[in-house]
C-alpha cells in the first residue's frame, strides 16, 4: 500500500524559492538561521517521550508553520496526522508517526540544504 506523503513531493520548490527570495530577500544569514531553527524544532520534537502527547501535539502545531514556509510537503502531512493522534491520546499512532517524522529530518537535513545552497548560488 502506498502511503499519501510518499506521493507528494519532498519539498515543493516553488514554495521554497518564494520563502528564499521574496520572504527573505535572499538574506543568507537568516535563511540559515532559520533552517537551523526549522531542523532544531524537528529535533525537540522527536525527543520528546511517547507518553507526553499534550508537549508532542503543541510542538507538532507549532512546527507546521515552519514547514509550510520551508514547503516541505510529505513532513506537514506527517505533523498534521501526529497533532491529531497526540490529541487523541493515541499513543501507538504517535510512536508510528514520530518514527516517519525521523525519516523525514534524514531526508529533509540533505535535500533542504542542497536546494537552499543551490538557489543561494542562481539568484531568482
Amino acid at each position: 500500500m502506498v502511503s499519501l506523503t510518499s506521493m507528494k513531493e519532498l519539498i515543493n520548490q516553488a514554495t521554497l524559492k518564494k520563502f528564499v527570495f521574496y520572504e527573505l530577500c535572499g538574506e543568507f544569514e537568516v535563511i540559515h538561521r532559520l533552517k537551523k531553527l526549522f531542523f532544531e524544532q524537528i529535533h525537540e520534537l522527536i525527543h520528546i517521550p511517547v507518553g507526553e502527547v499534550a508537549k508532542i501535539a503543541k510542538q507538532a502545531h507549532k512546527l507546521k508553520s515552519s514547514s509550510y514556509s520551508f514547503g516541505t510537503l510529505q513532513l506537514i502531512d506527517i505533523l498534521i496526522s501526529t497533532e491529531i493522534a497526540a490529541k487523541n491520546g493515541d499513543l501507538k499512532a504517535v510512536e508510528n508517526l514520530l518514527g516517519e517524522v525521523k525519516k523525514q529530518l534524514v531526508l529533509l537535513e540533505k535535500e533542504l540544504t542542497h536546494l537552499i545552497a543551490q538557489y543561494l548560488n542562481k539568484g531568482a
